[in-house]
């Protein structure tokens, strides 16, 4: 929340020295809180869950009887809800001191509504993916690493990604990229990834409509996948 007053803040102050640049329209404010939420997935997920083994929480719900299928879920949707929730928080902000300081100034309301929908599934999918490596690992001190670095290789990662995917629109010089044939698998690669799905709703896309889509498929993936491992995960 603070963040966005504090680029609202600014860019209102520059409309006295420069109005031409200032950033009037309130659609990027809107989803220039989403790189925030997903770096708060990362350090809520590792804290919190790892906090549920370190204390035993993990333990005392299977011994009152829930499964480790819904425990598994629980936590998942106890991620996924934090994320929205802080990004939510963010828009809210937006909303009301946007509004006092540019007016209900809004481009293409049907496409940021869209884009603020795959923007809150892409965060789901970054849940997704924290959760099951943080259910996975034992250790809280650990499981917040892991978590961090995680997304820190995710987020440097996604401007070449970026890059190499758009070098073959903009007819760019290829010598230093990959023959065509690999053109497919960097493109999808750009759209499933959240990182490159948070690049191409804040930014430029080449694949708007495919984002939700792959979001949801992550979301099964990395759920399926961590239900199946901790199902059998010795809980010490």
């Amino acid at each position: 929340m603070a963040y966005v007053a504090f680029l609202l803040f600014m860019n209102y102050q520059e409309m006295t020295d420069s109005p031409e640049t200032v950033i009037g329209q309130l659609n990027w404010y809107f989803l220039s809180t989403l790189p925030v939420a997903s770096a708060f997935c990362s350090v809520f997920c590792g804290m919190f869950l790892g906090t549920e083994y370190s204390d035993g929480t993990m333990r005392n719900k299977l011994m009152v009887g829930h499964t480790r299928k819904e425990i598994y879920i629980a936590n998942l949707l106890t991620v996924f809800l934090a994320n929205a929730f802080v990004y939510l928080a963010g828009c809210l902000v937006t909303a009301v001191m946007g509004t006092a300081m540019f007016g209900w100034n809004l481009a293409n309301p049907m496409q940021l509504a869209f884009r603020m929908f795959s923007g809150i599934l892409m965060l789901g999918a970054y849940a997704g993916i924290f959760t099951l490596l943080s259910m996975l690992i034992d250790s809280k001190a650990i499981s917040a690493t892991v978590c961090m670095v995680s997304y820190v290789v995710l987020f440097l990662g996604a401007p070449f990604l970026q890059t190499a995917v758009f070098s073959y629109y903009h007819g760019a010089s290829l010598n230093h990229m990959p023959s065509e044939s690999v053109r497919p698998l960097l493109e999808f690669l750009y759209d499933f990834l959240p990182v490159g799905q948070e690049l191409q709703i804040s930014g430029i896309f080449i694949h708007l409509y495919r984002l939700p889509v792959y979001s949801v498929i992550c979301i099964a993936l990395t759920t399926i996948c961590g239900m199946a491992v901790f199902t059998k995960k010795d809980l010490k």
